[in-house]
């Protein structure tokens, strides 16, 4: 009876053993299933991102041309301004605001 149930248990206890290898198995084959779900995962996130920086940087790049293009066209516009201003002062003031000064002289007299 003693050897009955001592056969009875190592029994169990190598199938208990077994069952936990078979477990640890499938645990350890699930973890790395998700691991490399998680590198596919982050690998697909990484490429998008890579795409999205690039396309970030496209626009960037063109508003920068667009913002410089913009700033040079101002200063050429002022140097015209400026030397225009200069121009008009070598050679005095023009028809327009000459007739505009004696039309106000003219009225400021009466």
């Amino acid at each position: 009876m003693f050897m009955d149930k001592l056969k009875h248990n190592i029994y169990y206890i190598n199938r208990w053993d077994i069952v936990r290898e078979k477990r640890r198995d499938v645990e350890k084959m699930q973890r790395e299933h998700e691991q490399k779900q998680l590198r596919k995962f982050w690998w697909i996130r990484q490429q998008k991102t890579n795409e999205a920086l690039k396309v970030i940087f496209q626009v960037f790049d063109q508003t920068k041309t667009a913002l410089y293009q913009e700033y040079k066209e101002k200063l050429f516009a002022k140097r015209i301004i400026r030397r225009f201003g200069e121009y008009k002062a070598k050679i005095g003031p023009s028809f327009e605001d000459r007739t505009c000064n004696q039309v106000r002289t003219a009225v400021t007299a009466c």
